[in-house]
C-alpha cells in the first residue's frame, strides 16, 4: 500500500511538471536598427520614416479606394456634426464623409493639393 502511494505521488508530480512546462513560453528577442529591417516586416498602419522612426500611418484607404480620382488624403478637419471634410493630392478636391453616405465631392478647387484644411 504503502509504495502505491509513493507511486502515486510520484506521477502526480510528474504529471504537474509536465503541464506547467507545456503552457511555458520562450522569451525571444529581436533589434531593428534600419528601415529595411522594419520594411522586411508587415507594415500595414504604419509609416515608416527615413530614419527609422515607426508613426501611425493612413487609416483612410478604404474611403481613398472607393473614389478613383483620388490618389492621397493630405489634411482632415471635422466639423461640430461629426462630417469629416479632407483636402486631396493629384485633382485639389474638397470632399465631405459623413457616417452612413460616405465621401462625396463638395468644392473642386482647381488646385493640385489642398495641404490644410480648416472648420469654421
Amino acid at each position: 500500500m504503502r509504495m502505491r502511494r509513493r507511486f502515486s505521488a510520484v506521477l502526480t508530480a510528474l504529471a504537474l511538471v509536465g503541464a506547467s512546462q507545456a503552457w511555458a513560453v520562450r522569451t525571444s528577442l529581436w533589434t531593428q536598427d534600419t528601415v529595411d529591417d522594419f520594411l522586411t516586416g508587415d507594415v500595414t498602419g504604419v509609416t515608416v520614416t527615413s530614419d527609422g522612426q515607426v508613426q501611425l500611418g493612413a487609416a483612410w484607404d478604404s474611403v481613398v479606394t472607393g473614389l478613383p480620382e483620388v490618389a492621397q488624403i493630405w489634411c482632415l478637419a471635422r466639423d461640430s456634426k461629426g462630417r469629416v471634410y479632407f483636402g486631396t493630392g493629384d485633382n485639389g478636391g474638397i470632399y465631405r464623409w459623413t457616417r452612413g453616405e460616405g465621401a462625396r465631392l463638395v468644392w473642386r478647387t482647381g488646385a493640385s493639393e489642398i495641404t490644410s484644411i480648416e472648420r469654421s
